[in-house]
This record gives structure tokens, sequence and C-alpha cells, in this order.
């Protein structure tokens, strides 16, 4: 399995914020796709288990940071 990009700190895919990770790898060819770099399953960067320390990582320090602010 492969991925695209992991956004760190994203809002605009939901309320709130939180770690978004895009996955690579796409056959539908939508009209106007957000997203047309994603289409390649060979493009990308390996998902492995130092990606999911990486997600965790953000996850914890956002979790950090907003109930340290607010």
């Amino acid at each position: 399995m492969r991925y695209n990009k992991i956004r760190k700190m994203d809002i605009s895919d939901g309320p709130g914020v939180r770690v978004s990770i895009f996955m690579q790898g796409c056959t539908f060819n939508c009209k106007n796709c957000f997203n047309p770099e994603t289409h390649d399953f060979k493009g990308g960067k390996e998902f492995n288990d130092e990606t999911i320390k990486r997600m965790n990582l953000f996850g914890n320090t956002i979790h950090q940071e907003y109930w340290f602010i607010n």
C-alpha cells in the first residue's frame, strides 16, 4: 500500500483539526479531480510502520497544542 501525502494539521476535510492521509492509486479518473497526482498506483511513498508512528506523533502534537491553547 502506498500514500501520497500526510497533512499534519488539516482543517479542510471536516470539522476541527486533524491529521489526514491521502492514499495513492485511483482508477476513477473523475473530471476536475482535486488530487490527480494520486492516480498512479506506483507513485507516492510506501505506507509502513514508520508512517503510522509519524501519524501518531502528529496527532498527539495537535491534541497537546489544542488543549494548551484552549
